[in-house]
């Protein structure tokens, strides 16, 4: 970590974006690892999951199941040694770094913007110490969002059905907004997947014949565009919010995906 910062931090600061955006991204993830991946939580959850996944008979299936839980732990260990190195002085600069690279058009840092540059504020007491910072990054956040949804960018749609739960800075947790976005989300997917599955050339043209297969893709579009959003047993929208709901992520998907590429 250290060599990274070395090799970054001087160009960042120059006004460089993608050694701003280097540094933003790879440091902005530190604040949830530090929190997330301390070796005490680390190992509780190691032995929880080993112990729950080892349960059946089969010992070659365990013993695969043993060896990918190993792994994930091993990685995310790794991940806390590598940030438990920084200084609180660069920690706090992520954001800033982040936002330079944002501001100076790299699109994955405004996205990323939305999750990185709000990640220290994860608590009321963190959110109370420098409200006006806080308030000021979740409108910035907020913003690239919408531009990122608007140029038909399927990962930040993604992004805001996530955070519309309420448990981040980002959103107050509306469950109208949840549902229309989540439905807008369903769309575009499903639109896409039934473009990925039109034939490019021979092989896939003889694959496309196979008996179901692009009408599958084509028939979940046409039945989330019939039917509307699913409903789930928690819901209590009457018939008419219903109809807004399904409008209002008709009109997400019509305005910014609808036959969109490159998402």
């Amino acid at each position: 970590m250290a060599d990274f910062i070395r090799a970054h931090e001087a160009r960042a600061d120059a006004g460089d974006p993608k050694a701003a955006a280097a540094l933003g991204l790879r440091l902005g993830a530190c604040h949830r690892v530090l929190r997330d991946y301390a070796p005490e939580r680390l190992l509780q959850e190691y032995e929880d999951e080993i112990a729950y996944s080892t349960r059946g008979d089969d010992t070659s299936i365990n013993e695969v199941r043993r060896t990918n839980i190993e792994n994930r732990f091993l990685q995310r260990a790794d991940q806390y040694d590598d940030c438990s190195v920084l200084t609180a002085h660069h920690l706090a600069r992520a954001a800033h770094w982040l936002e330079q690279a944002a501001r100076a058009g790299d699109v994955n840092a405004q996205l990323r913007f939305a999750d990185l540059g709000l990640a220290e504020f994860d608590s009321r007491e963190r959110v109370v110490r420098d409200p006006q910072e806080a308030h000021r990054r979740r409108a910035l956040a907020r913003s690239w969002l919408q531009e990122r949804i608007q140029a038909g960018d399927e990962h930040a749609l993604r992004a805001k059905v996530q955070a519309l739960d309420g448990r981040g800075l980002l959103f107050e947790r509306s469950d109208r907004e949840l549902r229309i976005h989540e439905y807008a989300l369903q769309l575009a997917v499903a639109e896409r997947m039934a473009r990925s599955a039109q034939p490019a050339g021979v092989a896939e043209l003889v694959e496309a014949q196979r008996p179901g297969r692009r009408a599958g893709q084509q028939n979940e579009f046409a039945r989330l565009w019939e039917h509307g959003p699913g409903r789930y047993p928690s819901d209590a929208f009457q018939a008419a919010e219903w109809a807004e709901i399904e409008e209002a992520g008709r009109q997400i998907y019509t305005n910014y995906f609808a036959g969109a590429e490159g998402r």
